[in-house]
């Protein structure tokens, strides 16, 4: 019997010019990763090294100059899709990699509390958030001198220390202050927006001013929107003169091209001008869609064996680009629209986003659309612009 058919395994039969790597398009996905250009442009993760992070050098100084002020904190500021967490990143290894001052970022999420926020620096003083009382258990048994059979009941006198804890546990402002004083270190709360109890800003503006009075060498960053912003300052006053509030507005076209253009040289690619600036101004502002685009081009040269990125990559990676972008916004184009493609609604929306700033004049209200003044709107969600840049690139 042959080797290829022995009894208790499949019968497959060996085809020698058959190669599972061609089968399953691997071997272009193997030529891509080692091509190192999703090191470079990453739309799906932050930008690690400042090196990549263009455009933003005046932002990265204010706060570094902001956290190395005795008594001051801050926040970084701006829509979705700018790039704060790129620059909170950057900001906080640029500091440890100076000052050797640790840090610790914490990703906040709508079930967050205010002790959750802090858990990992006052877990790191050997603080336990959610223990809030000791307890001293005492059990005894009484000797009544009276035998079973040949079993006799034994005096027995046990002392149990435990803790008391539940999943609320509550960490007061003061008391965290008061453990965090004297440490050294900086906290990153990222995406602060995300946080839904409004309770818990207060509490982080309160405890920043406390730090603040105390003069802790210990920081905070927090990252938000501009309601965010608002919330903060708003809920605790006085802690708005403790921080440094820097707002990342877009980028401007000349500093996405140099992000597309930077990084195409560093990888050996040579981008068209006309692709370098069809890829900035489709991106209108958004460091995340120029990343998608560029990556998006430079992946196609990869499969081609080509380093020259032309204008017919770009159409391309326009055309990819719109399965790639967050799901929520194709779903609040088609709510806009009424779910019907020929509405004159997408054409209002496509006149809205070839505007050259984030406010346009409209006449007609529609459901992607927030009321700035009267006859004067912008996107509810800002990254509808570059979205519809994308998927209706010649208007």
């Amino acid at each position: 019997m042959s080797p290829l058919f022995r009894r208790g395994t499949p019968r497959i039969r060996r085809v020698d010019t058959f190669s599972p790597t061609d089968f399953f398009g691997l071997d272009e996905e193997a030529r891509v990763l080692a091509s190192q250009v999703r090191e470079i442009y990453t739309p799906y993760r932050p930008v690690r090294t400042r090196d990549l992070l263009f455009g933003r050098e005046a932002e990265v100084v204010a706060v570094v100059e902001a956290l190395n002020t005795p008594g001051r904190h801050a926040f970084v500021c701006g829509e979705r899709g700018v790039g704060k967490t790129s620059l909170a990143a950057v900001v906080a290894t640029l500091l440890t990699d100076a000052t050797s001052l640790p840090h610790t970022v914490k990703r906040c999420d709508p079930a967050d509390t205010f002790e959750s926020v802090l858990e990992r620096p006052l877990t790191a003083l050997g603080v336990d958030v959610h223990r809030i009382e000791s307890t001293v258990q005492h059990t005894r048994a009484r000797n009544t001198n009276v035998s079973i059979g040949t079993t006799g009941i034994k005096k027995e006198r046990q002392l149990a220390v435990g803790a008391l804890y539940r999943p609320d546990g509550r960490v007061g402002v003061a008391e965290a202050a008061e453990h965090l004083k004297a440490a050294a270190g900086l906290l990153v709360v990222d995406e602060a927006d995300a946080i839904t109890d409004p309770t818990v800003l207060t509490k982080v503006a309160t405890l920043i001013k406390h730090l603040s009075d105390l003069g802790s060498p210990f920081k905070v960053l927090i990252v938000g929107t501009p309601e965010t912003a608002a919330a903060l300052t708003t809920t605790h006053p006085s802690a708005r003169h403790c921080v440094k509030t820097v707002t990342l507005r877009p980028l401007a076209t000349d500093a996405l091209g140099h992000l597309v253009r930077t990084g195409g040289e560093a990888l050996g690619f040579a981008f068209a001008d006309e692709v370098v600036a069809g890829i900035a101004r489709a991106s209108a502002g958004h460091p995340h869609f120029a990343h998608l685009l560029a990556l998006t081009c430079a992946e196609k040269a990869v499969v081609d064996g080509r380093r020259d990125i032309a204008p017919a990559d770009l159409i391309y990676a326009m055309a990819a680009a719109t399965g790639e972008v967050d799901p929520g916004l194709p779903a609040a184009f088609i709510d806009a629209v009424d779910g019907d493609l020929a509405s004159p609604a997408v054409d209002l929306l496509k006149k809205a986003a070839i505007a050259d700033g984030p406010e346009f004049e409209s006449d007609t209200v529609n459901p992607a659309f927030v009321p700035v003044r009267p006859g004067v709107y912008r996107f509810a969600d800002p990254r509808m612009r570059p979205y519809l840049r994308i998927r209706f690139p010649f208007g």
